[in-house]
């Protein structure tokens, strides 16, 4: 994965905003990817929500926020065909709260 920043969340951790491109990432990347989603399960997502996220792996990019090689959070995007300036955010999970990792992903993306 590409790091695009370094910043510190509220815990004083330094942690990397890194870019997943389903075109450039190895399976031991979307497997790790896959892996932290299902954490989530129940609570967040479905059997349904499952499937979709592991497909939409090969090819939709995600924001990721790691500190040291950990997932922390991580949210699919992809833009819409045709529409000018339309993206859709899909499946936003982040492992802890209350430390700004969430909002570190929104505004990644906003950016």
């Amino acid at each position: 994965m590409e790091t695009l920043l370094e910043l510190p969340d509220r815990q004083g951790r330094i942690v990397e905003i890194q870019i997943y491109n389903p075109a450039k990432e190895d399976q031991e990347t979307k497997d790790q990817l896959m892996e932290f989603y299902r954490e989530a399960y129940p609570h967040s997502f479905d059997k349904f929500d499952l499937a979709q996220i592991q497909q939409d792996l090969d090819v939709c990019k995600c924001v990721v926020v790691v500190h040291n090689s950990e997932i922390l959070g991580a949210q699919q995007f992809a833009k819409y065909p045709a529409l000018q300036d339309a993206w859709f955010l899909s499946y936003l999970f982040v492992r802890e709260r209350r430390v700004g990792i969430g909002r570190m992903i929104c505004a990644m993306l906003e950016e």
